[in-house]
């Protein structure tokens, strides 16, 4: 859906997770009941959508140059799946976008869905537009062609598109819980929980090794990521999932997300942090470099960290 408002600008650098009245709206209209996510029509996803248009405070006034309308990047799923429930969950996306953002960010490269077990902390990343540059043309990369003009700039697209969630783990989605969340290159969307109530715990997780590579850091009691080729990683155990480890005590797994705009190939870093007794923090250092020796990404990336499907970011750097 298009429409123009103005002559809006929008700002693409590091808007990670949007913490707007506009978001939670957006999450709250893709929020359905578990069995209607698989049967919606084109007619409802066009109802749904319209209900994204800007209106009253969300439109800047006639002629307001430099204004943009609140973008939005929610997702919504299951809450759970039934018994024995294989396959593919079915789910929702709603975006709202400028022109602009449109021409800055390409949307089938630069979308990732995170998905995490949370029966043991690990995580997979999926990129669901992944072209086969031997059998296809390789798409135009983002930022290419024209810059959008004013009246372009100032446009606004929105709308609403089912998308699958695949069994990253497993065709019968072997844990009672999944956090589902999804990275449009420097935007996070809301994440999603879905219980798997027919999954019969096998028994107690095994120990977990602390990472070689990481050098322990003194938390500062903020979670995310900072540096540059030697990042320091920082996660809150509110809420983390944590793990027996084999050097006694325990440990919390966190992945570090690496992304790069138009790379479809996302990468990921798993670590383990040792928890030290009562801390309510786990920090530690890591040089990309060797933690990722050949990696194909270079140039700006962005990170984001991820513990038990609590996402933060994104964290710009250069490798």
């Amino acid at each position: 859906v298009l429409a123009s408002f103005g002559q809006g600008v929008a700002q693409t650098t590091g808007r990670g997770r949007m913490n707007t009245e506009s978001q939670a709206k957006a999450e709250r209209l893709v929020k359905l009941d578990n069995g209607a996510y698989g049967k919606i029509t084109e007619e409802a996803l066009q109802e749904l959508g319209s209900k994204l248009a800007p209106a009253g405070e969300e439109k800047p006034p006639p002629g307001a140059a430099g204004q943009q309308v609140p973008p939005i990047f929610a997702i919504g799923a299951p809450a759970s799946v039934e018994a024995g429930f294989t396959g593919v969950i079915p789910a929702l996306m709603a975006k709202r976008q400028s022109g602009l953002r449109l021409w800055e960010v390409h949307t089938e490269p630069n979308l990732h869905i995170v998905l995490t077990n949370l029966r043991d902390g690990e995580s997979r990343l999926y990129s669901p537009f992944v072209v086969d540059k031997r059998r296809m043309a390789t798409p135009p990369r983002s930022r290419s062609g024209p810059e959008p003009d004013a009246v372009q700039r100032g446009s606004t697209l929105y709308g609403v598109e089912p998308f699958g969630i695949p069994p990253m783990f497993g065709e019968d989605w072997p844990a009672g819980a999944f956090s589902t969340s999804v990275i449009f290159y420097d935007w996070l969307s809301n994440a999603i929980r879905t219980e798997n109530p027919g999954f019969k715990d096998p028994g107690p997780l095994a120990a977990v090794t602390p990472s070689a590579l990481v050098t322990p850091a003194e938390p500062k009691g903020a979670e995310g990521l900072s540096g540059a080729a030697v990042v320091t990683v920082e996660a809150s155990l509110d809420g983390a999932l944590r793990r027996k480890s084999t050097e006694g005590g325990e440990a919390v797994p966190v992945t570090v997300i690496v992304v790069q705009l138009d790379e479809q190939h996302q990468q990921s870093i798993r670590l383990v942090l040792p928890v030290k007794d009562g801390a309510k923090f786990v920090a530690g250092k890591i040089d990309l470099a060797a933690a990722w020796p050949g990696a194909p990404l270079k140039g700006e990336c962005l990170l984001y960290l991820n513990v038990s499907g609590r996402i933060t970011g994104p964290h710009k750097v250069t490798l």
